[in-house]
């Protein structure tokens, strides 16, 4: 019963870590930008997204849960990932919303309606994804999809930086009033995740300055005198 209970404490508590991870206060503390990484499989072209910089097997694990043969669970190899798009929003709840929303749109997509996805996507002769060596471009592709139908969904402003120009698709996919796009800048292959950790830095700084600028305004405002009534 001991071991028992100890067990129990132990699972809430790790469970509540994870929680306290996640939360919007955990990303603030850490100087995080309110970000979203997406990044693509350069041998297979599946995608993962993260909160974080850099590939989190926890994230896999979690984010391909019905593995087959066309959609193998990925290695965690930094050297086969690369940043495709980087989704900044307004705040940081704001950012973790964003990711649970992505995960939703993939859980769909590979759960619940998985064989209507199957009938949307481009198909080789033998009505498989269609691939050359053992990549299908088709992921990405969902991957762009579904930040269109995230970007149009929440309703918030967003900024995308993108590895390539192309990579977003067609223009009239995206709500101007909404989405801003631009370029993740270029850089040498081992300084790619020193570029990404520049643009957090300065989401955090960008975001911090806003916040300190209306808590100003708010005090300036609780400083004014109250019109008196005649």
């Amino acid at each position: 019963m001991a071991n028992k209970n100890r067990n129990i404490r132990k699972a809430v508590k790790l469970f509540q870590e994870a929680r306290a991870r996640r939360s919007p206060d955990f990303f603030r503390k850490a100087g995080l930008g309110p970000h979203v990484y997406v990044f693509r499989n350069l041998e297979t072209g599946q995608v993962t997204y993260s909160q974080t910089i850099g590939i989190n097997p926890q994230n896999l694990t979690k984010q391909f849960t019905r593995p087959d043969w066309q959609n193998r669970k990925p290695s965690d190899r930094i050297d086969v990932w690369r940043c495709m798009a980087v989704a900044e929003l307004p705040d940081h709840a704001k950012a973790i919303e964003a990711f649970d929303g992505l995960l939703e749109l993939r859980k769909l997509r590979d759960v619940i309606d998985k064989k209507q996805a199957m009938e949307w996507r481009v198909k080789n002769s033998d009505g498989n994804i269609w691939f050359s060596g053992n990549y299908r471009p088709t992921y990405t592709q969902e991957a762009v999809a579904d930040l269109v139908s995230l970007s149009e969904g929440l309703g918030y402003n967003m900024k995308i930086y993108w590895e390539d120009a192309w990579r977003r698709g067609d223009e009239t996919h995206w709500n101007k009033d909404l989405v801003q796009h631009d370029l993740i800048p270029t850089s040498a292959p081992r300084e790619r995740y020193s570029v990404l950790r520049e643009l957090s830095e300065k989401a955090f700084n960008d975001w911090k300055q806003k916040l300190d600028v209306k808590a100003k305004a708010s005090e300036i405002s609780a400083q004014e005198p109250t019109p008196v009534s005649q």
